[in-house]
């Protein structure tokens, strides 16, 4: 056999092993939604905060249903400040620092 027709033989296999390698990672990743948490603080006790905390989920309810090929996705984490500015701060670095 000819050696630079077996060098062109392998380096057509492994060019079509990469290709093929390379387009099976992409269709796996157009699969995969990316998650970015959002933290919100509110003082869940007022019905102020109820009406936004449900205006937000609706809000991204009504996003992603329009948008469902997005693979990013917003989540949100919520804390109650439980009507204290001091434990409202503790809720937002316990969602700095736990999620």
């Amino acid at each position: 056999m000819n050696p630079t027709k077996t060098n062109k033989t392998v380096l057509g296999y492994f060019v079509l092993f990469v290709w093929g390698f390379v387009s099976m990672g992409v269709g796996l990743r157009q699969n995969q939604t990316s998650e970015i948490k959002v933290g919100v603080v509110l003082d869940l006790q007022t019905s102020f905060s109820k009406i936004c905390l449900t205006s937000i989920n609706m809000s991204l309810s009504d996003f992603y249903k329009e948008h469902g090929d997005y693979t990013t996705r917003l989540v949100i984490q919520v804390r109650d400040s439980m009507e204290d500015v001091f434990q409202a701060s503790a809720a937002a670095l316990d969602l700095i620092k736990n999620e």
